[in-house]
């Protein structure tokens, strides 16, 4: 019985050895040296789902969001409230895409989100675009995960902002809640107003207003575009 004990303990005592010396021959690293790199050293050109780089990313806060990702393919349909003319506008491109930003010595590669909106109507002279948005993520690295709550949508087409979040106003940027807002005989709540100008005066030739109505879960509700001389507003009828 001894005897097995002894070979019990030669069978682990000489594999353990052996690893010692192997342990014992490797040369250490210098930490100075060998760790003096940078996030530009990593290869994280994996492309999107793939890879490190892919997980870190700056996305739009989902509660600001939710109120411009307008379902595709949902139709509007508008009366011009001083011809009576009716537009039927639809989602013509609601799209989440991410750019990808390469490494530096200090920041990893990462992503940031960038939004699309497009409604385009049937006009007289063909398929018109009656909005397109625009809005972006912050474009500077902050963390693995940075949920960004401070964007703008821009209406592309006049070059002004159509949403923003926070809620709030500031220079030519004015923001109004509404409870409640009656359009075409129908009632709408919890209506978000956002009012913007190029800056110039209402008697300049060049001046321009716009006034977005939004309702979460719906889209716009009403649109007002102001010059000099001129009014255009759109009223919701219908949505689909």
């Amino acid at each position: 019985y001894q005897s097995k004990i002894e070979l019990m303990k030669k069978l682990i005592f000489y594999p353990l050895a052996a690893l010692a010396l192997m342990f014992a021959a490797c040369e250490k690293p210098d930490i100075k040296t060998d760790f003096n790199i940078s996030w530009s050293d990593f290869d994280f050109s994996f492309g999107p789902g793939l890879g490190y780089g892919t997980n870190i990313s700056n996305r739009f806060d989902s509660v600001a969001f939710s109120y411009i990702n307008i379902p595709s393919n949902r139709y509007f349909v508008y009366k011009d409230e001083s011809t009576g003319a009716l537009d039927s506008a639809y989602v013509n491109q609601g799209n989440v895409s991410p750019v990808f930003v390469s490494a530096t010595a200090s920041t990893p590669l990462f992503s940031y989100q960038t939004f699309t909106l497009t409604l385009r109507y049937e006009a007289a002279t063909g398929n018109q675009p009656w909005l397109t948005g625009f809005a972006s993520c912050d474009t500077v690295y902050r963390s693995a995960l940075f949920i960004d709550s401070d964007f703008t949508l821009t209406n592309t087409q006049t070059n002004l902002p159509c949403f923003w979040f926070p809620f709030t106003s500031s220079g030519l940027s004015q923001y109004s809640f509404m409870p409640t807002l009656s359009i075409e005989g129908t009632q709408y709540n919890t209506v978000h107003k956002f009012s913007a100008t190029n800056g110039l005066q209402p008697t300049h030739p060049n001046y321009l207003q716009t006034v977005h109505y939004w309702v979460k879960g719906i889209g716009i509700i009403k649109k007002e575009i102001k010059t000099y001389n001129a009014i255009k507003t759109s009223l919701l009828v219908r949505f689909g």
